[in-house]
């Protein structure tokens, strides 16, 4: 076992090969996890960004269409419908119940 010089053997017996990993494997390595680690970071902060983008102009857009009927001198666009009378005579009632 001694002309194996790359193996070593450890507390049980077994052989283990012993590997030495380069410098530059590892840091190539461990740059891309964490540039991988640092887009997935970002693209969710992206995601919630547009979200709450999208809330806000949706709720500007709301303010501003109430605020638009609200000051119209015409009043509420159906106005008319809500005005008018929405009882319904007896003689309607009973054709139907």
């Amino acid at each position: 076992m001694k002309e194996l010089s790359a193996n070593m053997k450890n507390s049980w017996g077994l052989e283990v090969l012993e590997r030495k990993p380069k410098t530059e494997v590892f840091g190539a390595r461990l740059f891309l996890l964490l540039s991988l680690s640092v887009f997935s970071t970002m693209s969710g902060t992206a995601y919630i960004v547009l979200a709450l983008i999208s809330v806000t102009i949706s709720f500007r857009v709301y303010n501003g269409v109430i605020q638009a009927i609200q000051k119209s001198d015409e009043g509420h666009p159906l106005g008319a419908y809500l005005d008018s009378e929405g009882a319904v005579s007896r003689e309607l009632s009973s054709c139907y119940l």
